[in-house]
């Protein structure tokens, strides 16, 4: 990585396991490899299979899921081309601005 993306890209430091889910039984995450934390604590996980994100309290809670599949506004298609079409999503959270 260029010195930049070093100087810019703070430690995590020790991480702890505090929980898990797998969704909803009737409803499961598919294909959940990225997540981020929110400015207000929210996590936020992309499940790609089903082309949404699920948000989650900090605690583990499920506040809401948001998105679905298609190419309008809320709409996504988190095929990866290329990688053999694996569904994969991300996001990521900017400070605001000043």
């Amino acid at each position: 990585p260029s010195a930049l993306a070093q100087e810019a890209t703070p430690s995590a430091g020790p991480v702890e396991f505090l929980w898990e889910t797998r969704g909803d039984p009737t409803d499961p995450l598919g294909n959940h490899a990225f997540l981020a934390v929110a400015p207000d604590g929210a996590i936020w996980v992309a499940d790609g299979d089903h082309n949404r994100f699920l948000i989650f309290s900090p605690d583990g809670g499920l506040i809401e899921s948001w998105g679905e599949t298609g190419s309008g506004e809320g709409q996504f298609d988190f095929t990866t081309r290329g990688w053999g079409g694996y569904d994969h999503g991300a996001i990521a959270f900017a400070p605001a601005p000043a």
